[in-house]
């Protein structure tokens, strides 16, 4: 699942929310003075981007487990 949150419309996108295959890659670049980015919803594990950068996002062949 692959979503946005508080797109401004100004931005002309049109998709805010997606589910994503193994073997497609999802390419963002930021237009804006900064967005964050969550592999798996944890704060502390965020990805901080500003103006002109680009991040590709694409699912791993191996999946983690978490261990408690």
């Amino acid at each position: 699942m692959v979503r946005a949150r508080g797109v401004p419309p100004t931005t002309g996108t049109s998709k805010v929310a997606g589910e994503q295959e193994r073997g497609q890659a999802l390419r963002l670049t930021v237009q804006s003075d900064r967005m964050v980015v969550f592999g798996n919803g944890m704060e502390a594990d965020a990805l901080e981007l500003t103006w002109g950068r680009s991040v590709q996002v694409e699912i791993a062949a191996v999946s983690l487990r978490r261990v408690t």
